[in-house]
């Protein structure tokens, strides 16, 4: 194995969350790692250059980091043979895992996860490859205070995506009219969603074009994440950065981080209880519990990422 670590990307993730890790992974290290390279499917226009990647890679007998399953999957599809040493960064996958998923991860040399829930699962499927749990990171340098809300206002981070249930956001809204909502999400204009969120008085809509800093979110309160399915998400970890209080459903990095940051209360438990939900809302922490709960947020640094991978990966 000669030469720097590849990093290979799905398109989707050129401009979105997985596609600025890996840049920022690079930009940390430049002497371990190639700038990120798209792999793209056989019906992709880029597919020429896909195929150079792969000829590379094999060739030159290089290890690998994927940034998800699907350049993963779309690789495979072309090496045939197996030269490569493959680390995949899995943050999560919804719906089934099929048992040619699994075959194919068992293929690889090594798997980093985001959560606990997520290597436990894998172990219950029948995944034997090497599993590393390594969270995630936010850039530490964006939440420089705490969020000073002397009411309650709650935040909604994230897109209209199906599995993070943004219609149990509308329906709070809508159950709780004496708060106020706070979205900063990306696209929803586009959803089917759109039409009832401008209808509700008490829900405020802004379009995410920059990444989320503790300005951002210092007229808030509450973080409120009703997801069925997380890789992490890292929104979890600047909300906390920046002073507020989550309310989350139990999936990705949410138990491990909440029990860190001694919020565990603050776990919903029944999404149909929407009373639960209520006081969860509506609970107060102090002042030193937040700060505190900021401050190991803020330990989740790019810098600290990037050097478990690192160190992993150099294990190979």
């Amino acid at each position: 194995m000669r030469g720097k670590i590849l990093m290979f990307i799905d398109p989707s993730h050129d401009s979105w969350i997985l596609g600025g890790t890996f840049k920022r992974i690079y930009e940390l290290n430049t002497k371990m790692y190639s700038y990120p390279k798209q792999i793209s499917s056989f019906r992709s226009i880029n597919l020429i250059k896909t195929f150079f990647y792969v000829l590379l890679a094999e060739v030159g007998r290089k290890k690998i980091i994927f940034s998800s399953i699907t350049p993963l999957q779309n690789y495979s599809k072309i090496a045939k043979t197996n030269l490569t040493k493959k680390v995949l960064l899995f943050t999560h996958f919804d719906g089934e895992i099929s048992k040619n998923l699994i075959e194919l991860l068992n293929k690889v040399d090594l798997i980093l996860v985001y959560s606990r829930n997520q290597l436990i699962e894998f172990v219950k499927l029948g995944v034997l490859t090497k599993i590393q749990v390594i969270t995630g990171a936010i850039e530490i340098e964006l939440f420089d205070s705490l969020s000073d809300s002397q009411q309650i206002k709650v935040a909604w981070i994230g897109t209209a995506a199906s599995r993070k249930n943004p219609q149990l956001l509308l329906r709070a809204a809508v159950e709780h009219p004496e708060l106020n909502f706070k979205i900063l999400g990306r696209n929803w204009h586009t959803s089917p969603y759109w039409e009832k969120l401008s209808s509700l008085d008490n829900v405020e809509y802004c379009e995410i074009n920059k990444p989320i800093s503790s300005q951002d979110l210092k007229d808030c309160s509450h973080l409120l994440m009703l997801s069925r399915v997380e890789g992490g998400p890292m929104t979890l970890l600047e909300a906390l950065a920046a002073g507020l209080i989550p309310v989350c459903t139990n999936t990705g990095i949410v138990e491990d981080v909440l029990s860190e940051t001694g919020y565990l209360s603050q776990i919903i438990t029944n999404l149909e209880d929407f009373e639960e939900v209520g006081y969860a809302l509506k609970r107060s922490f102090s002042y030193a519990h937040r700060q505190s709960a900021a401050k190991i947020a803020r330990s989740y640094s790019f810098q600290r990422l990037e050097k478990l991978i690192s160190v992993e990966i150099s294990k190979l």
